[in-house]
């Protein structure tokens, strides 16, 4: 495996095209970084290279929630009503 990486570095060093990675290592231009892996949408997998800056995952679920209660109390409804009436 290592003879590929040492091929594959050098044959990096000699394009003209920027190579972008997924999980990159040095030897590429730049590397993308999955917003779901970031904001931690999912427990199954955490990258070890990912610093996780939030858990969105709780925070969306919760809005869902709030959403579907008031939707259910008609709660949504007469704020949408109340907000067309306000914009005219």
């Amino acid at each position: 495996m290592a003879p590929l990486r040492a091929n594959a570095s050098v044959s990096l060093q000699h394009s003209p095209v920027p190579d972008i990675g997924i999980g990159a290592s040095c030897a590429c231009d730049g590397q993308i970084l999955v917003s779901e892996d970031m904001l931690s949408l999912f427990d199954d997998l955490r990258p070890k290279f990912i610093h996780h800056f939030s858990n969105l995952k709780v925070v969306i679920a919760e809005a869902a929630a709030f959403y579907r209660q008031a939707v259910n109390d008609v709660t949504f409804r007469l704020i949408v009503v109340s907000m067309r009436r306000l914009l005219g």
